[in-house]
């Protein structure tokens, strides 16, 4: 009996020992289990974008989203971030400052660049004219657009050979080339088109005016406020309609004028009154005159035409030195408009001229 009972108390000791060691074992294995969750689980991050960088957006594009001004988002919910975009407006170009938030972190700033860098979209037609028609440069254009809702800038291309377009006079089939840009200064590649002159090269001098004219090209020959006199015509009376404005400078054009104010020169040369004046104040030495004058192109109300042109004529008059070679001051003794009647209108007559 003794013994017996001495075997069944080794036997529970055994036992015993046995499930201390296993327990520990599924002990040891829990915490390593945490440990390795616990070790492999990182703090939220958020990165920002370098700050000598900036979000560049395309003028009147959308505005940035607010994850473009993160470099990386880790553990991150993105729906805690937010921008303040301030003033920010993607219509005009500049550069802005935007304040960033994300929840758990202080406020940080930074920039949005809105660039221009696409050009304006042209398209062209051609144009088809009589011989002795006169054209401008807007109507080779169909359309042109830009995405800064701006205005194009539209001007014809000059090749590194000097293209004179306005030498297009004879009939006959002509390239055109333009081109526009943005006020940024984006340019379109060069478009080409045709003018098309049609006819025999043959004016008729005396062509029948038509008695009912539907509309006049460049507008008709109203002039409301008038700041110089009409010296001279060059608008179509008969049709009451005016012509091409850039014709203003054109030398054909201005012939008319050029021959009054050059009449008007050798008329006063001749004038009695200024013979007089010039014997009177400058008989004992040589006398320079110097003549300044300006041929003003007038326009009609809407500045659409060209209707005549105003001439504007100083006369200065100085005392030249034979023995010492000297001129005395110039002095200002007449200043004038001509008129269509020719007659002048003085603003300066020292002479006292009619």
């Amino acid at each position: 009996m003794g013994k017996f009972f001495n075997g069944q108390v080794k036997r529970n000791r055994t036992t015993l020992v046995r499930y201390i060691i296993i327990g520990c074992g599924v002990f040891f294995i829990i915490i390593l289990f945490i440990l390795i969750a616990v070790k492999g689980k990182k703090k939220p991050e958020v990165v920002l974008i370098p700050k000598d960088e900036a979000v560049i957006v395309e003028i009147n594009s959308e505005k940035p989203k607010v994850t473009d001004f993160f470099e990386d988002i880790q553990n991150y919910d993105t729906n805690l971030l937010s921008v303040d975009y301030g003033n920010l407006d993607t219509s005009k170009v500049g550069e802005y400052e935007v304040i960033l938030k994300a929840e758990g972190y202080n406020p940080a700033t930074a920039k949005v660049i809105v660039n221009d860098t696409k050009p304006p979209v042209l398209i062209l037609r051609e144009l088809k004219i009589k011989y002795g028609e006169t054209y401008v440069l807007d109507e080779f254009v169909e359309s042109c657009t830009d995405n800064s809702n701006t205005e194009c800038i539209i001007d014809y291309y000059q090749d590194p050979y000097y293209t004179d377009y306005s030498s297009y006079t004879d009939a006959g089939t002509y390239p055109i080339k333009i081109i526009a840009k943005d006020e940024t200064g984006n340019p379109t590649t060069v478009q080409e088109t045709k003018l098309i002159i049609e006819g025999n090269g043959i004016i008729d001098p005396n062509p029948t005016p038509d008695p009912n004219p539907s509309e006049c090209k460049y507008g008709n020959m109203t002039i409301s406020e008038q700041r110089y006199p009409m010296a001279v015509v060059v608008g179509d009376q008969t049709n009451n309609c005016a012509i091409d404005r850039n014709l203003w400078d054109d030398k054909d054009t201005q012939e008319p004028a050029s021959k009054f104010l050059k009449q008007d020169l050798d008329n006063l040369k001749k004038d009695a009154k200024f013979k007089s004046y010039l014997d009177s104040n400058f008989h004992e030495t040589e006398t320079n005159i110097v003549v300044k004058s300006d041929i003003i192109g007038i326009y009609n109300d809407d500045a659409s035409g060209l209707v005549g042109y105003g001439i504007y004529v100083e006369i200065y008059l100085s005392a030249r030195n034979s023995s010492e070679q000297t001129d005395t001051e110039e002095n200002l003794v007449l200043s004038y408009y001509l008129k269509s009647d020719y007659t002048r209108q003085y603003i300066t007559n020292k002479c006292n001229l009619d």
